[in-house]
């Protein structure tokens, strides 16, 4: 098994799942909400605020999509063997799926409204909120509705109940942070520029 290649305990990765999302959840969402209310950021770097806004950004997605997909690799095999080959063919139809879904996404709201450019200049309105069009026309928040179907993929490739569990809490704290975070600022971008 893969797994048994990984260093660590399934135990370790799990908590490196937990502190990767909190990190995820808690530090992006005290920046953006700083820069949202005072400009901090802005008034920190200048000019420079978003790019180095977007590099911290990358690597946080990176260390918290690692973890996760390592825990869930080190989870494997907790299916009964006769149910490995649907649950694998429902697996990768949702990674295809969910990896589709995202990259509509992103092309709908353009690699500034993806990366939360918005917060460090809003005089554009992001893309999906004044055009519904694409796969907007059909869900209102697909990068993370449908986008994560390939977590919850992942989990069934590799078999993994608990995977399925992290899953759900990968997905719980990214709309937690949709509704305290993102949904008050764009609101009031649009209520701006309407």
């Amino acid at each position: 098994l893969i797994s048994e290649k990984i260093p660590g305990s399934p135990l370790v990765w799990l908590i490196a799942v937990i502190a990767a999302r909190l990190i995820y959840f808690g530090y992006i969402s005290l920046l953006l909400y700083q820069q949202d209310k005072r400009g901090f950021l802005t008034k920190a770097w200048g000019t420079l605020a978003f790019i180095k806004f977007k590099r911290y950004l990358l690597w946080i997605w990176t260390i918290d999509a690692a973890a996760i997909v390592i825990s869930i690799i080190k989870f494997q095999s907790e299916f009964s063997l006769q149910l490995a080959l649907p649950f694998m063919i429902l697996g990768f139809v949702f990674v295809v799926v969910g990896f589709s879904s995202k990259l509509l996404a992103k092309k709908i709201v353009g690699e500034r409204g993806y990366n939360y450019y918005d917060y460090f200049d809003n005089k554009e309105k992001p893309e999906e909120a004044s055009n519904k069009k694409g796969i907007y026309k059909y869900f209102k928040n697909p990068m993370y509705g449908l986008g994560y179907l390939q977590v919850y993929g992942f989990a069934f490739l590799c078999l993994s109940i608990r995977g399925l569990i992290i899953a759900v809490f990968a997905q719980v704290l990214i709309y937690t942070f949709h509704f305290l975070v993102e949904n008050p600022h764009l609101s009031r971008i649009y209520q701006k520029n309407t």
